[in-house]
């Protein structure tokens, strides 16, 4: 698996290989080929703008692994 640039961004989109949306890179020229943060690798004809379906477990553990980097820190609640 590669390694996850900060503060990236990204955009989900199903494959038509497997039928599950998939994390890929927001800034991510179209290609012949494109891969998605879990490197699952697809053409980017059998890509669609679709929210509908499974969501790639892979890709939402390393997305969302990430999201503290991208929000402000907060001070921790203490209890006295």
């Amino acid at each position: 698996m590669r390694s996850v640039p900060e503060h990236r961004a990204w955009r989900w989109l199903r494959s038509g290989y497997d039928d599950r949306v998939h994390a890929f890179p927001a800034d991510e020229r179209p290609a012949s080929f494109v891969e998605a943060v879990c490197a699952h690798t697809v053409p980017f004809g059998k890509l669609t703008r679709s929210h509908t379906g499974a969501r790639c477990l892979s890709c939402l553990l390393i997305v969302g692994d990430h999201l503290p980097d991208r929000l402000p820190a907060r001070p921790v609640d203490t209890v006295d």
